[in-house]
């Protein structure tokens, strides 16, 4: 137990209501759910709001449920829409033409805020280790390559079963 500073009394989970344990969980759950439903709204209005970035929401949205909801991130991963995004991003499936198109929406809001607010020197430091940082990010995940959307190694024209690559011989396993 903690000691307030100053009255000589002691705080606890227990001494505020709390039992400890299950209720601080479900409140944990209950925030990261309700962070993660906006999180979504905000990734989808990002679909089609260009400068509301959609990969974020969703990323961040599908943190939060892994830790709230199994339910709710089974469900936004395996979306058919949404999940794209996740499941590019987390496999580096990163276009080079988005990944520019990012990185120059992401100077030019920094950029904005920067004439408009007018912020100390401080940050604007803040803002270009912020924008360095995402752009680094951002180019190491793509690689500098485009998108591929065949296995290394295997070849779709081989004879075989339809819509099933076979291994080319002499391609090295991954």
């Amino acid at each position: 137990m903690d000691r307030a500073r100053g009255c000589g009394c002691e705080i606890s989970a227990a001494s505020l209501g709390y039992e400890t344990g299950w209720e601080v969980k479900r409140l944990k759950r209950a925030l990261l759910t309700a962070v993660g439903v906006v999180s979504v709204g905000l990734g989808v209005l990002g679909i089609f709001l260009p400068l509301l970035p959609t990969t974020p929401f969703l990323l961040l949205a599908a943190f939060c449920f892994a830790r709230s909801s199994p339910r709710f991130h089974d469900w936004l991963v395996g979306h058919r829409l949404l999940g794209k995004y996740i499941r590019d991003y987390r496999a580096g499936n990163l276009r080079r033409d988005a990944v520019w198109k990012t990185i120059a929406v992401l100077w030019l809001t920094l950029a904005a805020s920067v004439l408009i607010v007018r912020p100390p020197a401080v940050v604007w430091v803040v803002l270009a280790a912020v924008g360095i940082g995402v752009s680094a990010h951002l180019l190491v995940m793509s690689g500098g390559r485009p998108r591929t959307s065949g296995a290394q190694g295997c070849d779709a024209t081989a004879q075989g079963e339809p819509g099933q690559p076979r291994r080319v011989e002499g391609a090295r396993p991954q």
